[in-house]
Parts: C-alpha cells; structure tokens; sequence
C-alpha cells in the first residue's frame, strides 16, 4: 500500500493502485470512460488515486467512485 496527502479533502489515504492521466480533470468528454476503467480498478484491487497532471476543476469529484482520492499534481509540487 501507498500512504498520500490528499489537499483536496485534508487527509491522508491508503491506497492499493494510482491513475496518473495527462489532462484537466472536469466533467467533459472523458469523464464516462474515466469513471469506467477507475470503478474496475477499485473493484479489482481496493482503494486508490487519480492523479491529473494539468490540475482539476473547482470542486471536482467522482461520486460513482467513492473509494477514489483525486489528486491535483501542480498542487502537489
């Protein structure tokens, strides 16, 4: 397991897998298939994390994931 400091609930998280994606995390156009191939991962392997490298919209959020952390990485470096 990996242990991370998500800013965007103020928490630390365990967690058995991580998604990194190269784009803007919002509702739009990639956001189905997203939430798709994540609820598989959670199903398969537990609890994990998306990491979008180009940041997230305000108050972001997967509900159809609730064992998903979403990570912001400009926030992280």
């Amino acid at each position: 397991p990996i242990v991370v400091w998500a800013d965007t609930d103020y928490r630390y998280h365990r967690l058995k897998w991580i998604e990194y994606k190269d784009q803007f995390g919002m509702k739009g156009p990639l956001y189905q298939n997203t939430v798709k191939q994540v609820q598989k991962y959670a199903k398969t392997w537990g609890p994990g994390a998306i990491v979008y490298s180009l940041g997230i919209a305000e108050d972001f959020s997967i509900p159809e994931c609730p064992e998903c952390v979403i990570l912001d990485f400009p926030k992280m470096i």
